[in-house]
Order: C-alpha cells, then sequence, then structure tokens
C-alpha cells in the first residue's frame, strides 16, 4: 500500500475519486487503494456472524462504566480498545457454540487489608478471583461461585494498606467461559 503526504494536492483526502481510487486514513497513515464494487453476502454464514457482532455491540453497552473501564485496563498496552477486547471474547465464545456469560461490579468497598466486592453475574459460574498490585501478575487468587442474576459478595482479604490492587476473574467452565477484564480499587 501507498503511503501518501499531501494526497490530490490537500492535507487530506477521503473516499472514492470517479470510482477509480479510494483515499482512505488509517492509524495515522494516509493511503489509496483501487475502487471496487463492495460485496454484500447474504450467505446463512454471514447472517450469523453479523449477528455476533450485533449481540457483542449490545452486551458491551450494557456494561457499566467500571465494567468498561475494566476492559480498557485489559487492553492498555496492546493495539486494540477495551471494546475490541470485549467483541473478540463474545464472539470467540459465540463462535464455540456456546453464550459468554458477563460479570458486573456493583460495588467495591475498600478497608485497610481488604476489598469487599460486590458482583453479579449474568449465568451460574466459579472460578478463580485473582489479584495484585501489577495487572496481568496476579499474587493472590480465590476461588468463588457465582449465582446468576444475584448479588454475590466476595471478600479479597490479607492485601496491604493503601495498595491500589488490579483484579480479574476467570470461569474454571469452559462451556461458560466468563471474563471480566481487570478493575482497580485502592485499600483504605
Amino acid at each position: 500500500m501507498v503511503k501518501l503526504i499531501g494526497p490530490m494536492h490537500s492535507d487530506d483526502a477521503r473516499g472514492q475519486f470517479a470510482k477509480s481510487v479510494v483515499f482512505l486514513g488509517w492509524r495515522g497513515l494516509k493511503t489509496a487503494r483501487q475502487y471496487k464494487v463492495p460485496a454484500n453476502p447474504s450467505s446463512a454464514a454471514q447472517i450469523a456472524i453479523r449477528a455476533y457482532f450485533t449481540s457483542a455491540v449490545l452486551n458491551y453497552h450494557e456494561l457499566g462504566t467500571t465494567d468498561t473501564s475494566a476492559w480498557a485496563a485489559k487492553a492498555s498496552g496492546q493495539p486494540y480498545s477495551g471494546f475490541n477486547a470485549f467483541v473478540q471474547f463474545w464472539i470467540n465464545g459465540l463462535g464455540n457454540g456456546y453464550t459468554p456469560s458477563t460479570l458486573k461490579v456493583l460495588s467495591v468497598t475498600p478497608t485497610t487489608t481488604s476489598l469487599n466486592l460486590v458482583l453479579v453475574a449474568d449465568q451460574t459460574v466459579s472460578g478463580l478471583l485473582k489479584a495484585g498490585i501489577t495487572a496481568g501478575t496476579w499474587t493472590t487468587s480465590n476461588s468463588i461461585a457465582l449465582t446468576a442474576s444475584t448479588n454475590n459478595s466476595v471478600l479479597l482479604a490479607g492485601l496491604s494498606s493503601a495498595t491500589k490492587y488490579y483484579y480479574t476473574f476467570a470461569s474454571n467452565v469452559t462451556s461458560v467461559p466468563c471474563d471480566y477484564g481487570y478493575g482497580n480499587n485502592t485499600t483504605s
């Protein structure tokens, strides 16, 4: 692909020109490609994929600020956003024949040595709630079971005072994958 600087004697060009060339910008790069008539197949497989994306986007928009922040933290340092990480998780689940489970954090109550989390899962699921002072480096974990559509209180104990902790939940049931991303809170 050719990189363009000042395409068409301007600072930017976007869209198709005379049905021969298409100018676009992608991640700050100015590019051009040959114009092609867009295909819009209506095969059963394509309709299913579109439904997966629709489902993923709708479920992402149902998440609260705490949860979307957790997905953003999970994607931090990656070449994609928290939204993209969630959509990938959701579509992988649907593509493998199961409905992924989402986990929402309703509240976090810090004490000097613990974090009390109130979690709601959309399916009954069990797994590990892991925590650490660096996202991705988990120094403590608790086996927990969450009941669907119920406020589940979970205590992360034995933490250091006035320390920011990251936490994540991973299901140990392969037929009901559940991923929360990363949350973080500071003990008091």
